[in-house]
Order: C-alpha cells, then structure tokens, then sequence
C-alpha cells in the first residue's frame, strides 16, 4: 500500500480563502503546542478552581494513555465521519499532524502536514480577522475604536 504524502503546512496560501472550509486538528495543528493539556488545566482552574485542577492532574496519567491507543474517530472512521457530515461537497482544505490524520486530510481538495519540529510564531494582533474570544465569551484583547 503506497503511503500518501502531503506538503508542509507552510506552503498553503492563505490569501482569498477566507470562505474556505478547514478540516484541522486541535493539538499540533490549529495549536502551536502538541499538547491541549495546558488549556485544559486553564479552564478547569479558571472554571472549577483547585479542586477541578486536582481532579484534572489525577486523571492526566488515563487521559495520556488515550493519546498512544486512540478511540474510535481516527483514521479511516474519521474520514468517513467526514464524508457523512459534508456529502457531495469537500472541504477545501486539511490539515494534520499525524499518521492518523492522513485518511482524513485525503477527503480534502487540499492537503497539508503539519511538521513535529515547524518553527511557528505567533501571529499579530493585526492579522487576525476578528478578535479573539474566550470560551466565555471574554474577549482575549481588549478592544480599541480602531479595531472595528
């Protein structure tokens, strides 16, 4: 079975596809970390306090598990998932940063690796389309008059 390669994420022009539809994974691909881990104790600590923290970090060892032996929306399942979910239409673009990503990045019109070692700053406040919002509904910056 040959294996099906895709370019880097760097080589994705972002200029003129604002509508385009994108199909990433969370961590490794749409963060600049591996690891979600991070956030999850943010908003546990933020939302439950120190007990929720605690429960979290108690749990961590179970949920790291799942990271080497995943459940059942990988692969193969994750593209058929995504073939049910948009029909006829494809999505324009597919971004992972795993093997098991690849079924699904296949369903794309357009595919990208994201590299393990990819050297990513982050991107200014002036780039952004919209402002950033918290899950809350906090707004990540404040706003200016400019900004609107």
């Amino acid at each position: 079975m040959a294996t099906i390669t895709f370019p880097t994420v760097d080589k994705c022009a972002s200029i003129g596809r604002e509508r385009d539809t994108v199909v990433a994974d969370l961590d490794g691909t749409l963060l600049r970390g591996r690891s979600s881990f991070p956030h999850f104790a943010l908003i546990a600590f933020d939302v439950g306090g120190i007990l929720r923290l605690l429960f979290l970090l108690l749990t961590a060892p179970i949920a790291g598990l799942l990271y080497y032996f995943p459940g059942g929306l990988v692969g193969k399942n994750k593209a058929d998932a995504l073939k049910k979910a948009f029909g006829d239409e494809r999505p324009e673009i597919g971004l992972g940063d795993r093997h098991t990503d690849i079924p699904s990045i296949a369903v794309c019109k357009e595919g990208y690796n994201v590299p393990l070692k990819l050297d990513v700053k982050a991107v200014t406040n002036d780039k952004l389309p919209k402002p950033i919002v918290f899950h809350d509904g906090r707004l990540v910056q404040k706003p200016t008059p400019l900004s609107y």
